[in-house]
């Protein structure tokens, strides 16, 4: 559990991004409010003789069939019939930040689930109680498989994953909780949220790094200017507009060129549309954790059950979509500022940064591992909205696939992290050879960029001739999340 006495609260209305990754990785404790749990399945328990699908009735295709009112195994046997995931099970982070996203929905209070079940749920979340939940399963509507899974454990009829303490106590389902604990998208959006705080911190830190590159190449701050940027209509600044305000900051002074290359004077318009993509996304996942997409839903007010397709979640699959779009061209440019960084007739300095004998490599091999991580990206870039499928004898179809969506979009981090590391740390030598910190390096480094540049020197290895790259790279990627925090604010 986690050791911070920080808390984050589920109510249903104010779960954001950066509190699902707090409990994920257990940096903050969740907390639910005294009597929030009866409060919100109220409701539901006053409509729980009303006929409803998958209540009254078989679920998908057999929606038709009637559920006979004495048979109190229906609900038990959903979990049973629909537990059946496949493939690599995921992360305790992944599996954490579902149990905390689907146990704040239930105090929405239209989820339709029992108070004993949502307590069930409840006592899983503060006692780190993880179900495992295998990869394969989601199409993005709905976490059948992997919420059924958790109703297995807290029904005592599979192992509970990993413990951190007693299990808690067996509970058997109630009429409803069949599908009502099942019908929803938190895992998705688990993951989602694991994916979006994970890049926007990468992709922050990015900022800082091309700022690096910009310094140790002479890069001119024209291309960043207001004047480039500014908005006739009024509107807010583009993702592009905002990068370049932060570059500004960033950095001072004419360059030592008439006009650039393009792998520096076209940061703002290659990382512009991730900083707008990542802002999207980050709106609409704040959404899904925080309301209720349950089939069929409470509907308190007029008493009765709304049966709907909310659930399919396309509108996260396509703000998913857009991000892995928009990290092709980032990672692409800051492969391009990294071969830049190579190249003697930009830097003034031996091919490839290298020191020593003849023939000596420098930072060569490092831009294979960034080419390979870019590629990675542009494969994962397919959009999830391309996919279409038909199941359930075809009751159900347009399946939106955010799951997969957002397991690339976390994957992705990964890859856009090992791109960015690899030019940090070709930056950084380059400024190093150059020597920094000199006094017109100086004049020209605002004082976070400064910091920043400090912060690397004193962690990377000043070991110019040639050497092991590997844990160079490893430190480089563990910086980013120190740099993100010196970049500025995008206006």
């Amino acid at each position: 559990m986690a050791s911070s006495d920080i808390r984050v609260v589920l109510d249903g209305r104010t779960l954001d991004v950066e509190g699902v990754v707090a409990v994920a990785r257990q940096a903050a404790r969740p907390f639910v409010a005294p009597g929030a749990i009866e409060a919100a399945t109220r409701a539901g328990a006053t409509l729980a003789a009303l006929p409803a699908y998958g209540r009254s009735t078989g679920v998908g295709a057999n929606r038709e069939l009637l559920v006979d009112p004495t048979d109190h195994g229906h609900d038990l046997r959903l979990w049973l019939s629909h537990a059946g995931g496949s493939g690599p099970l995921l992360d305790e982070e992944a599996v954490r930040a579902m149990l905390a996203i689907r146990l704040n929905q239930v105090l929405t209070g239209r989820t339709g689930m029992s108070a004993p079940c949502a307590q069930a749920v409840a006592a899983a979340v503060a006692s780190d109680a993880l179900p495992a939940v295998a990869r394969y399963g989601g199409v993005g509507t709905g976490d059948l498989t992997a919420l059924a899974s958790l109703g297995l454990c807290l029904a005592g009829r599979r192992p509970w994953w990993r413990l951190a303490g007693p299990a808690p106590s067996v509970f058997e389902p109630h009429r409803g909780d069949g599908l009502a604990l099942p019908s929803s998208n938190a895992l998705t959006a688990g993951v989602a949220a694991l994916a979006a705080h994970d890049l926007e911190e990468i992709c922050r830190a990015a900022v800082v790094v091309a700022a690096m590159t910009c310094l140790a190449t002479g890069a001119s701050t024209d291309a960043f200017a207001p004047g480039v940027w500014a908005d006739p209509s009024g509107g807010p600044p583009s993702g592009a507009a905002r990068v370049a305000a932060m570059l500004s900051e960033l950095l001072h002074g004419p360059g030592e060129r008439l006009q650039d290359p393009y792998a520096l004077r076209a940061a703002p318009v290659w990382h512009g549309p991730l900083v707008a993509a990542l802002e999207e996304l980050a709106v609409t996942v704040h959404k899904e954790i925080n309301r209720s997409t349950e089939n069929p839903l409470v509907d308190e007010a007029g008493g009765r059950w709304l049966h709907h397709a909310a659930i399919i979640s396309t509108e996260l699959a396509t703000r998913l979509d857009g991000v892995r779009a928009a990290l092709v061209p980032a990672a692409n440019g800051s492969l391009s500022r990294t071969r830049l960084l190579h190249t003697p007739s930009v830097t003034g300095l031996a091919p490839f940064l290298a020191v020593g004998p003849p023939g000596s490599s420098g930072t060569m091999i490092v831009e294979y591992g960034a080419a390979a991580a870019a590629a990675e990206l542009a494969q994962a870039a397919t959009p999830s909205a391309l996919a279409w499928t038909t199941l359930s004898i075809g009751q159900e179809d347009g399946a939106s696939f955010a799951t997969q969506g957002a397991l690339a979009a976390r994957r992705a981090a990964d890859a856009f992290r090992a791109v960015v590391a690899s030019e940090l740390v070709v930056a950084a030598r380059a400024l190093r050879i150059s020597g920094w910190p000199g006094a017109d390096q100086l004049a020209r480094a605002s004082g976070p960029l400064a910091a920043g540049v400090h912060l690397v020197m004193e962690t990377l290895p000043d070991q110019p001739v040639d050497h092991d790259l590997g844990p160079e790279l490893e430190a480089a990627a563990r910086l980013l999340r120190d740099l993100a925090q010196n970049a500025p604010e995008t206006p």
